[in-house]
């Protein structure tokens, strides 16, 4: 049987401060080497995803410029010589509002019941100023008002994108209680150059000086699983969800507990019959301070950036269930919230950035919600949207036929 301590005594011993000096950092240069060849082949697996999402169809390109929420790049560069210089790119930064599921058999895509709306607007979007046209889809699924800031900044930043779509989620976009998801990449957004004061702000509130100085390293050196690894090492993925000052709490989830610690009896009661299936969503749309300073902040520096890239950029309000219409109490507060929007809009934005607020109500048919911001259709708004980018921007875009985009049974009532 082996006698470890004499094993221990035998070997080390005469070891000095030199020699353990000397042993950890051999380890620490095996360890980097090892996770620098792993980052490399995931590196080179996530840029396949460009690869991955190639033609929908004659009308161009979709592209998910979405990583790995773990992977610190934040956000996929294409390479110099991707062959987009040709085609008008459309970047649309959205959280799950552009995602439909359950669509009912006439309006599927491939037969198939779940997908988001840009592969909708590439398929249906032929040219635009004659110009095949390439979706840009910086899809964050539960993005929140600082994950949307994160995804423009990129998107504003890239050169590929010609033009950018920024909904307005109106459950979200001005709660201070929560204003990231979990996410590796927080600090993403340093590293934009259309940053303001008010990120740096942001990162001192939600971010260890660890995950900073990560965040800061250079991503195109390709080693970011081990910056992701030492993070995590460290506690620096540690999530802070809430601002100075809010509390604490791991996640979103956390809204379900204390929204019966802070909301007054009187946000649930009153509403009429016709929103009671949309209650929660409703308490959480009250909770939103109109006059609060993060949220609303970070609502001013989008369009603020915005305006400052020179790029075109169209906020329009996500859509709304028409039967809110029945509620006087959610309609009050939505009034004044679109007020605000439209007020900041003014301020903060330049002749290049629009404030739409009329796709809150306003959308055409076909669209039908299963509850207050998704979808189960939404041709509706991709036709919304093509008309206000002609509208507002002189962008001449040419549209495939509906009835090619969706399944067989849509051409055959289309013909009914």
């Amino acid at each position: 049987m082996l006698d470890f301590q004499k094993l221990i005594d035998l070997y080390f011993s005469r070891w000095k401060w030199i020699h353990v000096f000397t042993a950890i950092v051999l380890s620490c240069i095996c360890i980097l080497i090892a996770s620098s060849i792993v980052s490399k082949t995931t590196a080179a697996e996530e840029d396949r995803r460009a690869e991955y999402y190639s033609k929908i169809s004659d009308s161009g390109r979709l592209i998910s410029r979405w990583r790995n929420r773990e992977d610190p790049r934040g956000f996929l560069d294409l390479a110099d010589d991707t062959p987009l210089s040709k085609t008008f790119g459309i970047a649309w930064v959205s959280g799950s509002s552009i995602s439909v599921r359950g669509a009912p058999e006439e309006w599927r895509i491939r037969d198939r019941p779940g997908y988001n709306l840009t592969e909708a607007l590439a398929a249906y979007a032929k040219t635009a100023n004659d110009q095949n046209v390439t979706l840009h889809q910086y899809l964050l699924q539960g993005a929140r008002s600082a994950d949307i800031r994160r995804a423009l900044l990129h998107a504003l930043e890239d050169p590929n994108s010609d033009l950018v779509l920024v909904p307005i989620n109106s459950v979200w976009v001005l709660n201070d209680w929560l204003t990231f998801t979990k996410s590796s990449q927080r600090a993403e957004n340093l590293t934009r150059k259309n940053k303001l004061l008010l990120d740096y702000r942001m990162a001192a509130s939600v971010l260890s000086p660890l995950e900073y100085l990560l965040g800061k390293t250079e991503a195109s050196d390709g080693l970011y699983a081990h910056r992701s690894l030492i993070a995590k090492a460290w506690g620096a993925d540690k999530i802070k969800p809430f601002l100075v000052h809010s509390g604490a709490a791991s996640d979103g989830n956390a809204l379900n507990k204390w929204q019966a610690w802070f909301f007054p009896p009187s946000i649930n009661q009153g509403y009429p019959e016709s929103v009671k299936w949309l209650r929660g969503y409703r308490a959480l749309m009250l909770m939103q301070d109109i006059e609060g300073a993060a949220s609303r902040d970070i609502f001013q520096a989008n369009i603020k950036s915005a305006a400052d890239s020179g790029k075109p950029v169209l906020f329009y309000i996500t859509p709304l269930p028409p039967e809110l219409k029945d509620d006087p109490i959610l309609m009050e507060f939505i009034n004044t919230l679109f007020a605000a929007m439209k007020e900041d809009g003014e301020k903060y934005g330049g002749e290049n950035t629009r404030m739409i607020i009329e796709t809150a109500f306003d959308t055409p048919q076909p669209y039908k919600h299963r509850d207050m911001i998704h979808l189960h259709h939404g041709q509706g708004l991709v036709e919304k949207l093509i008309d206000l980018m002609e509208a507002e921007f002189g962008v001449n875009i040419e549209r495939n036929s509906v009835e090619s985009i969706y399944a067989p049974t849509k051409k055959k009532d289309a013909q009914e």
